[in-house]
């Protein structure tokens, strides 16, 4: 009896263990995507044609994300019972925020002063034999400008 009282208080310490690392890692995730984006602000973006001096070329990058077992969780019960999952909404604009981040600081190593035409995509695969694994692929791209 002793044994199995061990065994459950293992469970749920490992349970909150995981579950508070993953809340603090995506507060940390957030804070430096923030002062990567002050960083850049500089940076301008536009999703339109902008008359510029001078084009520099193609600037683009490509992320993929995964969801963690408590946000996927989560999605799962949110299929079964309908509604919006705000834990993969979250992930999906870190995600983004994270390829604009990525985007200005290749255009920064062009000399660009911004990037026009952005566009973003995003696909949703499951891969290997845990099809019930959301990862989320967000690409974004744009030209580099003078």
């Amino acid at each position: 009896m002793m044994f199995l009282a061990f065994e459950w208080l293992a469970l749920f310490s490992s349970i909150g263990l995981a579950f508070f690392s993953s809340r603090w890692i995506k507060h940390r995730h957030v804070q430096q995507l923030q002062n990567a984006e002050q960083r850049l602000a500089r940076i301008s973006l536009s999703s339109a044609s902008i008359n510029c001096q001078q084009t520099l070329g193609l600037v683009g990058t490509e992320l993929v994300i995964s969801l963690d077992a408590f946000t996927a969780f989560s999605l799962w019960l949110r299929t079964l019972l309908g509604g919006n999952s705000a834990g993969a909404n979250e992930l999906l604009q870190r995600g983004r925020r994270e390829a604009v981040i990525r985007l200005k600081r290749e255009a920064v190593a062009l000399g660009a002063k911004g990037v026009m035409n952005l566009r973003f995509e995003q696909l949703t695969f499951s891969s290997g034999e845990r099809r019930n694994q959301n990862r989320f692929s967000i690409q974004a791209y744009g030209t580099a400008y003078l």
